[in-house]
């Protein structure tokens, strides 16, 4: 009897899982069902929405950013020392490794636009899931709601052009790390919500600008989710992190400063296209966002390029119409800041990058 005793129990210091299948199995199911079966509905839709595009040929800027461009051609964007991060330079990148593979083959340019898509919306997913379980009471729901979140985000048609559209890369790879500054954000310790951390962040903002420079706003974004979540809608208790947001956000007024004066979006501000003055750029971006704003909720009329009628005065009927929307959504925001953080949240998410 001691002998039977003694190999049962040999068994299982050999073998771990022996005695324990139940734990084991169970651990499994959760880990499946919180990262598995998710990834695996992400990639399915991603495929389903945007398989028929993989044939979509190089058009517009295409021919400037690949066809046309010698260090996408031959291969200068991958061999040589970028000079600056502000050019774009990692979208470039993307571009010479993939002409490097399939050339002139735009099978292989959108199949690269089609797994960065489908990554932001794992991020989305992990990103919607740990904000949902910490707001709502039942936080089993929180994965359902996520999971909802990431595939309206893949299905959107406002998506459209960001996948299809080879050079709109660009929004891709820069959604791609802005999601991942969210993300990190998210998940640290309030307490450790510092300096240091501000670096890494910085470094993610560096990065993300180097594929697009609308990514300028990622300080603004992460100031309203700690506004918001961590802060209970208390600028009091916001303060306490200022030791993070304060060089994180001049350090985004620096770069945009910089890009505004001396980089790429020099030629995107109001005053230098077709003499529009910084006064009716305003007005005229005020109907913009309300346009954009429209196309989540309601994606009719979708343009590649949409053409907008410049405003030179507040007292045009549009112009009033928007301004006073977007006073009364900030104020709802507000308002929910507490009781519905996730709506507030929504709210001012829309309006984070619009000027």
């Amino acid at each position: 009897m001691k002998k039977q005793i003694s190999k049962k129990h040999l068994r299982r210091e050999e073998n771990p899982l022996i005695g324990r299948p139940a734990a084991s199995v169970s651990g499994f199911r959760r880990l499946s069902l919180t990262y598995a079966l998710p990834l695996l509905i992400l990639l399915s839709v991603g495929v389903i929405a945007y398989w028929n595009s993989f044939d979509v040929p190089f058009v517009f800027d295409d021919m400037d950013t690949i066809e046309t461009n010698s260090a996408v051609q031959f291969g200068d964007a991958l061999t040589r020392v970028p000079a600056a991060l502000w050019a774009r330079t990692l979208l470039f990148i993307t571009f010479a490794a993939n002409h490097a593979i399939n050339g002139q083959n735009v099978w292989g340019y959108h199949l690269v636009n089609l797994l960065l898509h489908v990554l932001n919306g794992v991020l989305i997913y992990v990103i919607g899931k740990h904000i949902f379980s910490s707001v709502f009471v039942r936080r089993d729901l929180s994965g359902s709601f996520a999971i909802l979140a990431a595939v309206f985000f893949l299905v959107h048609p406002v998506q459209t052009e960001s996948v299809t559209y080879i050079s709109s890369r660009s929004e891709l790879l820069s959604t791609l790390f802005y999601m991942l500054a969210l993300l990190l954000f998210v998940r640290r310790r309030p307490e450790k919500i510092d300096f240091r951390f501000a670096l890494v962040i910085a470094a993610t903002l560096a990065i993300a600008i180097s594929a697009k420079e609308t990514a300028i706003s990622i300080p603004a974004a992460l100031l309203v989710y700690d506004f918001v979540f961590l802060s209970g809608g208390e600028i009091r208790r916001l303060s306490s992190r200022w030791s993070f947001h304060a060089p994180f956000i001049l350090s985004g007024l620096a770069a945009a400063f910089y890009l505004a004066v001396f980089g790429s979006l020099r030629n995107s501000i109001g005053s230098n296209v077709s003499r529009l003055t910084p006064y009716s750029y305003f007005l005229t971006e005020l109907r913009v966002i309300v346009r954009y704003l429209r196309l989540v909720v309601l994606p009719a009329g979708l343009n590649l390029s949409y053409d907008f009628r410049r405003s030179d005065s507040f007292l045009e009927p549009s112009v009033v119409f928007s301004a006073l929307l977007l006073l009364v959504l900030l104020s709802l925001a507000w308002r929910l800041r507490q009781r519905n953080p996730v709506l507030a949240f929504r709210c001012l998410w829309n309006m984070r990058n619009r000027f």
